[in-house]
């Protein structure tokens, strides 16, 4: 695939191995007092995870380890679009580690911490509906150390794309990247429930740094509780209102320099801007669906790479429903290969 726009990335968040289950039913598993739901995910500790992957080798079977994380999903799928990528995060000194790294194909890693455990997320799908519940295990630290070497770095990156991180000062550490920001930099923030949980006070000062939001419909509930078309603009308010490079970011200024795009699964999404500009593009029918974790992160990543390359918003939607479907007919990031295959 050819780029007339390449950016430079530099993505923030998790970086776990993917451990990917199959039961028949949640509901059984949930009777072993594992509160797992369809498309929810909660946190816990390593020892916790281990009790976990006991239960689910005896109910259920595992299916593929990955690597994964929100924003290194994201970054990923980036990268294998063309895009010159980098991660800040951390792994553990220990096998999983190297498994997660291994995974993480032409993305530059030199701002990558080795310490501690490495983080796990368990993944359980549900065999007759093929959605999933996600339990995870955090890393042991933050990347202290990366993080003033990308500071140092900073000006020579294009977006910063967060995603969330357990530990509870996860939303300071990136608050403080996101902070020294030049102009023409963009930041752009998947939070997922375990931030959207934390909600709207906690999160505002990585918000007001945001001008690019990915977002569920659960996750404005959450953040703010109240509902979706109360909570959209009060979120909108909290962003970073900024003018973009109109020949790069031109979705961002169609929609009045602060953009909320509501990822909503099946349903497809919507574009909802600082000047009450909305867009939606349905999603696509796919014939089998095999995995749709990640199917969010490669969302993201298909709507900055239509930004990138200078669409409006109309056409950044479908570039990221295109990819987010495609990410659904096979486990984690394997469909990579045929993005790659088409550069």
């Amino acid at each position: 695939m050819i780029h007339k726009n390449i950016i430079k990335v530099l993505g923030c968040g998790a970086l776990n191995l993917d451990i990917i289950f199959e039961v028949q039913d949640l509901e059984k598993i949930r009777e072993h007092g594992w509160p797992l739901y369809p498309g929810r995910e909660i946190a816990g500790t390593h020892e916790e995870a281990e009790r976990l992957i006991a239960l689910l080798k005896e109910k259920g079977r595992l299916l593929a380890k990955s690597g994964g994380g929100s924003a290194a999903n994201t970054i990923s799928a980036l990268s294998a679009l063309g895009h010159e990528c980098y991660f800040l995060g951390t792994v553990g000194n220990d096998s999983q580690g190297e498994e997660v790294l291994n995974s993480m194909e032409g993305i530059d890693t030199s701002f990558i911490e080795k310490e501690g455990r490495t983080a796990t997320c368990i993944v359980v799908l549900e065999k007759k509906s093929r959605d999933r519940a996600m339990f995870v295990a955090p890393a042991s630290f933050l990347p202290e150390k990366c993080l003033e070497k990308a500071l140092e770095a900073i000006s020579m990156f294009d977006l910063l794309h967060f995603s969330s991180l357990v530990r509870e000062d996860g939303v300071a550490f990136q608050t403080r990247l996101a902070e020294k920001q030049a102009p023409n930099q963009l930041v752009s923030l998947d939070p997922g429930e375990l931030y959207a949980s934390k909600g709207l006070p906690q999160l505002r000062p990585l918000l007001a740094e945001t001008s690019l939001l990915m977002i569920t419909s659960v996750e404005v509930e959450l953040l703010t509780g109240l509902a979706l078309k109360t909570g959209i603009p009060l979120i909108l308010a909290q962003m970073l209102k900024k003018m973009a490079d109109a020949a790069l970011f031109n979705a961002l200024n169609e929609a009045g320099g602060a953009l909320l795009v509501c990822k909503k699964g099946s349903e497809g999404a919507c574009a909802l801007g600082l000047n009450n500009i909305k867009k939606c593009q349905p999603a696509e029918k796919i014939e089998k669906i095999i995995d749709n974790t990640g199917a969010g992160d490669a969302f993201a990543a298909g709507f900055i790479d239509g930004m990138a390359q200078g669409k409006e918003l109309q056409a950044c939607l479908e570039s990221a429903i295109s990819l987010a479907a495609i990410s659904l007919t096979d486990f984690g990031r394997k469909y990579l290969s045929s993005l790659k295959c088409g550069k």
